[in-house]
């Protein structure tokens, strides 16, 4: 929603604003009626849709200063709105109600390129809850005092409106008697949906490397997940474009698929891991992805920058890039059940990155009459321990397949009948680019790469890549892969596309990765 386009404007003016009402219409009576998914109407036959959810007083009142708007008087009832069209425009809309019909509030297109980027509008309910009609005006100067038409028609309701009274049982505690117990023990606590619960896990043992976090939701109707770890700071001050950041989120989501969050919610100030969970839950969620809930988890790390930092794409995809160098996340979802995993990187421990224990968050959205039951679980952790001694005999001849510990990328490679070689190399790697999109890229290599006395390989590459697409080209790589074969028919080692580059329907993309460790096994 921006200012109208000059060529609409003469007809705009003559046909003036225009409320149509229905005769006669069923009345949808809730306590929130703004609250849902309206498809919307602008001037000049533009078309949209907006998603109104309930927010917080206090949320509202900071939230519709920021864009230029003013409280509204005691009683009302506060809306953030997420909104699309096909001029084409998205952005976002805050506002609040002044009786029970009529919701004022401003509007901020997403486009930051725009001079005068925002605006305010009015809308009034019909009787029948069902339609809105009003107007919009623009902050651009060239159409001072003009109101343009602006209607709607409610479509449905989505998760985590706020649209009516949900009965949730008596309150749940805060934080969850999880720091307390030993590793391995399931706890289980009352649960209040859309209220973050923290989970600290039992003090670490010393030289952590690896610690698990099983989150349950007992009530079926639970559609939507999330947790997140919160990842100290101490970890990656050696690292000079890390100075502005104050922690990580590890964000894990069974609803979202990892999903980048768009770079200029990293230059807000987000105080607490919470906050950003709460952000996930609240956009709206596809059918594709509501139907993949109970069997797909997705991980995104999102970096918290000191306040009145602006990041650039590239300095956010270098932090997420050296983030994910320092400790791999992982997690699995299956019906309400969410398993999170946290690993330190080569260089380091979860000590080092967590402090002393795992502080965990979550939270989850849906539908849970009486109150649903929130069980936490804490595996037992894995120590570094002294370093393995040297392999000998000689590696198992045949096919290796198997994953690495970041995002279940899959990574395969031969072992020659002589077994001298491992050659038909193939490995999935994740990167960051500086857009904040996120890619995976597979790379493949048919050399022969000797396999040393204590059975170990590398490969490394650096250069341009051939690929088959008629859309991507100017493909260049620095990637390495390394492993240790035993004897056993089994394998483990490291992967990492340092940094890729190529072009893609007019669009550069320049991306960097960090390094994730894998297991692999002949026959698998």
């Amino acid at each position: 929603m921006r200012g109208p386009r000059l060529g609409l404007l003469a007809a705009i003016g003559i046909a003036g604003l225009v409320l149509v009402l229905p005769v006669s219409a069923t009345v949808r009576a809730t306590q929130n009626p703004f609250a849902g998914l309206w498809d919307t109407t602008l001037s000049g036959g533009v078309t949209g849709t907006v998603t109104f959810r309930v927010i917080s007083a206090t949320d509202g009142v900071s939230e519709i200063a920021a864009i230029g708007g003013k409280a509204c008087a005691q009683p009302t009832v506060y809306y953030r709105g997420d909104y699309t069209d096909t001029a084409p425009d998205s952005g976002a809309m805050v506002a609040c109600t002044s009786g029970s019909a009529q919701l004022i509030g401003r509007y901020r297109n997403n486009n930051t390129a725009l001079t005068y980027p925002g605006g305010g509008f009015v809308i009034t309910l019909d009787a029948s809850q069902k339609n809105f009609s009003g107007y919009f005006t623009a902050d651009d100067p060239s159409y001072a005092g003009q109101q343009f038409p602006y209607s709607g028609m409610f479509v449905t309701h989505v998760d985590g409106d706020g649209c009516c009274p949900v009965p949730t049982g008596p309150p749940g505690p805060t934080t969850a008697p999880t720091a307390t117990t030993p590793f391995g023990t399931p706890v289980t606590i009352p649960y209040q949906l859309n209220g973050i619960v923290q989970a600290p896990s039992p003090t670490l043992p010393a030289a952590t490397t690896e610690v698990d976090l099983s989150a349950e939701i007992s009530d079926a109707d639970v559609t939507r997940m999330a947790a997140a770890l919160k990842v100290a700071l101490a970890a990656y001050n050696r690292r000079r474009e890390l100075e502005a950041v104050t922690y990580f989120c590890i964000i894990y989501s069974n609803s979202l698929g990892g999903a980048q969050a768009p770079l200029e919610e990293f230059g807000k100030v987000v105080k607490k891991c919470d906050e950003t969970i709460s952000d996930y839950l609240k956009r709206k969620p596809s059918k594709r992805t509501l139907a993949s809930a109970a069997s797909h988890c997705g991980v995104t790390v999102v970096p918290v920058w000191k306040p009145g930092t602006r990041p650039t794409a590239t300095q956010t995809a270098e932090a997420v890039a050296a983030a994910r160098n320092e400790v791999h996340a992982s997690c699995t979802a299956a019906s309400g059940h969410l398993t999170l995993k946290a690993v330190a990187g080569a260089k380091t421990t979860l000590n080092q990155v967590l402090g002393k224990s795992a502080q965990a968050e979550v939270e989850a959205t849906g539908k849970a009459p009486g109150g649903p039951q929130l069980t936490l679980t804490y595996a037992p952790p894995r120590s570094r321990g002294a370093p393995p001694p040297p392999t000998s005999g000689k590696a198992k001849p045949g096919h290796y397949a198997g994953h690495s510990s970041d995002n279940n990328d899959a990574v395969s490679f031969d072992v020659t009948a002589d077994r001298a070689n491992v050659t038909n190399l193939r490995a999935e790697g994740g990167v960051t680019c500086s857009d904040s999109s996120t890619w995976t890229w597979t790379v493949s290599s048919s050399g022969n790469n000797p396999i040393s006395s204590a059975l170990a390989f590398s490969h490394s590459y650096s250069g341009a890549l051939t690929i088959s697409s008629s859309t991507i080209s100017n493909v260049n790589a620095t990637y390495a892969f390394a492993g240790t074969l035993t004897a056993g028919g089994g394998a483990s080692g490291t992967f990492r596309i340092s940094r890729i580059s190529w072009d893609q329907s007019g669009k550069h993309y320049d991306c960097t990765g960090a390094q994730s460790t894998w297991t692999a096994h002949v026959g698998g």
